[in-house]
């Protein structure tokens, strides 16, 4: 009997995870990407200032 309830314990942490992970994970990305067009962003300015400075 105990062997059961371990089985569903673990079954419910698992989907507990998979829900957390449906609506965290989204959001998540969307952050990454932001971070990653911040990066590139950055690089072209650093790439303008540099020409600026050259002229």
């Amino acid at each position: 009997m105990p062997n059961i309830k371990q089985e569903e314990q673990k079954e419910r942490q698992q989907q507990k995870i998979a829900d957390y992970q449906r609506e965290v994970g989204p959001q998540k990305q969307k952050e990454q990407e932001n971070q990653d067009v911040q990066k590139e962003i950055r690089k072209k300015q650093a790439q303008q200032k540099k020409h600026q400075q050259k002229r």
